[in-house]
């Protein structure tokens, strides 16, 4: 039977309050209706007719964005035991630990560095536990 290395796996979840904020500008955009002017026209009218639609009738129509900057999520580490045989290659991050590439078509992301990794492989087939 194989044995695991054992890592510590990371993952990011998007803070409570940020899923709740994108919750609510999302149900705004579905039911936003287009600006009317005094007559009751809206910008298509006067595209329509090949004029410029006035200012008060572009302003509002633009489509509600949200910056999701890293402090909007909760990082959050769990251990994991992993087979050696499944890892394809590894990578180290630019900002923490490696990337685990497992069959090449599925990535776990880990504290642990590409050396740690290894150094980890080589002491499990060498027979330290």
């Amino acid at each position: 039977m194989e044995e695991f290395i054992t890592v510590t796996v990371v993952t990011a979840k998007l803070k409570k309050e940020v899923k709740d904020k994108f919750m609510e500008l999302s149900a705004k955009a579905g039911v936003s209706e287009p600006s009317k002017d005094d007559f009751g026209r809206d910008a298509q009218y006067y595209i329509d007719l090949g004029i410029e639609p006035p200012a008060e009738l572009k302003e509002g129509n633009a489509p509600q964005t949200m910056d999701i900057k890293k402090e909007d999520y909760d990082i959050i580490e769990k251990i994991g035991k992993v087979k050696p045989s499944v890892i394809s290659f590894f990578v180290d991050n630019e900002d923490f630990g490696c990337t685990l590439y497992i069959d090449t078509d599925f990535t776990i992301t880990v504290k642990e560095t590409a050396e740690e990794v290894e150094s980890k492989i080589k002491l499990l087939k060498d027979g330290v536990k």
